[in-house]
């Protein structure tokens, strides 16, 4: 007889449905302390809003991470890696994204731009300490210094450690990945916008690229060579990028059908990016200091191996219980938005392992206890269930913050003739829009229905609510207008 589990259930979550709720304010106690202090900052510091602030500074704590920590669901090792893509508004050319990541990729790029005289150097002073240490001393080499310089370039090469690639390529990606030493690839801006250089690839190399990404977050095997060798590896994507080239890379009727189903979390940006951002501030200090701890862990891992979290039943149920409310929310949105949200219900299980990693390094970094690993301690179950719930909580927020964008960018495609969008001859495609824009707008008369596409005709619109009044998926209400279905 098994015994009852001692851990009460959180109270149940409200109903899950995009497009409604889950703003950020409802999230505040759920972000790591120190990303909270920088995020209510973020205007003063950075010139930026504080959701877009926090939603960065994740994804950063998780590329910081890269692949030495990872939670385990019973089925695969999860690493708390997601790829972000922050869409700006702004025409000015400034990559505030990598200044907010500068605890940790500072210290990566370090690695990948180090001379070989440098890492000559490096070789030379680890093999002296080796020698020295050994059993015998006398056979220390007075040579040894004309020896180390021969060291062929080869070997040399190898001590780079190229975590960051600006190339949207999937060979470079590829290469990316085989040279960092955690097999983790980090995606971030080079010269040109990074969704401009992705819908500019072939169609083959589109869909390749999509499909490590897919395969990253599904945490299968990538395959690095054309003669098929696979890794296990993860591609993670941190881009700021601008409107149109999303569009064109993820929406237009040229993209490759892949590119529509690539896990990239849409994010928008709320502020004006500040040219010279308040980088000796407290509040950004503390968050470098955060970073820079989480990427030293990331490659100075214990002698037992990376870090591995299990998920408890407590844990675990909260998690169930949204991916349970997702694919019903998931149900009552129009199917072409379907392809940009179906691999988002994974997103907690990141976050999970994001929050308590970040607050076992918060007090390591306070010297609460200095002679543990940075590895999460083992709080009562009670105290796990909470995370998860908080874990859950800000992917509702980051969920609804995505479909707004999606929903922004299949609007306005299917009110483009010119593009890949629903028109008056694609009439179950018309009828999920006019769903959409009743359940966004509210009750319309059908000529204000009209008016939110383009040359749709009357014919065609009187079709198209028939056949959905049928389907008993669209109402007439008391005022005689147009309403979407409870």
């Amino acid at each position: 007889m098994t015994s009852p589990d001692p851990t009460p259930p959180l109270p149940p979550p409200p109903p899950f449905d995009f497009g409604n709720g889950d703003a950020f304010d409802d999230v505040r106690d759920c972000i790591p302390i120190r990303l909270l202090a920088l995020a209510a900052k973020g205007p003063v510091h950075l010139g930026l809003d504080a959701p877009v602030v926090t939603a960065a500074g994740l994804a950063h704590l998780s590329a910081s991470f890269g692949r030495v920590c990872s939670l385990d669901d019973g089925a695969m090792n999860i690493p708390p890696c997601f790829s972000l893509a922050v869409v700006s508004d702004s025409s000015m050319p400034l990559d505030w994204l990598s200044n907010l990541g500068s605890g940790w990729v500072s210290e990566a790029t370090k690695f990948q731009t180090l001379t070989s005289g440098e890492i000559r150097e490096i070789i030379k002073n680890a093999m002296r300490n080796a020698a020295t240490k050994g059993p015998d001393r006398s056979t220390f080499d007075p040579q040894f210094e004309s020896y180390a310089d021969k060291i062929p370039l080869n070997v040399v090469n190898m001590m780079r450690r190229r975590t960051i690639t600006s190339k949207v390529d999937p060979a470079a990606v590829a290469r990316a990945i085989v040279d960092s030493r955690d097999h983790c690839a980090v995606l971030m801006n080079g010269a040109t916008d990074p969704m401009t250089e992705w819908s500019d690839l072939t169609p083959g190399k589109q869909q390749k690229l999509a499909e490590m990404l897919m395969l990253s977050w599904q945490c299968k095997p990538l395959t690095i060579t054309p003669q098929g060798s696979e890794v296990a590896g993860t591609v993670h994507a941190l881009w700021l990028t601008h409107a149109e080239p999303v569009r064109k890379a993820m929406f237009d009727r040229r993209a490759s059908a892949l590119n529509q189903t690539a896990p990239i979390l849409l994010f928008p940006q709320h502020g004006k990016p500040r040219r010279l951002p308040d980088v000796e501030a407290v509040e950004f200090v503390q968050w470098y200091k955060l970073l820079k701890g989480a990427h030293e862990h990331r490659f100075n891992p214990s002698p037992e191996g990376p870090t591995v979290l299990t998920l408890d039943k407590p844990a675990r149920r909260v998690a169930e219980e949204f991916y349970a409310q997702f694919v019903s929310a998931l149900l009552r949105v129009p199917e072409s938005t379907h392809p940009y949200l179906r691999w988002l219900p994974d997103l907690p299980l990141r976050l999970y392992s994001i929050l308590l990693l970040s607050r076992t390094l918060d007090h390591l970094l306070q010297g609460i206890t200095p002679t543990e690993p940075p590895a999460p301690p083992k709080p009562d179950p009670g105290r796990l269930q909470k995370v998860m719930w908080q874990a859950v909580r800000l992917t509702r927020w980051l969920c609804q913050e995505h479909y707004r964008l999606v929903c922004g960018y299949l609007n306005a495609t299917s009110t483009d003739s010119s593009g890949a969008a629903t028109d008056n001859t694609d009439m179950t495609a018309l009828e999920e829009d006019i769903v959409a824009k009743l359940k966004s707008k509210g009750p319309q008369e059908p000529r204000e229905l009209q008016r939110c596409f383009h040359d749709l005709r009357a014919e065609e619109r009187d079709k198209a609510v028939a056949r959905l009044k049928s389907t008993g998926r669209v109402v007439e209400n008391e005022d005689g207008r147009l309403e979407a279905a409870a």
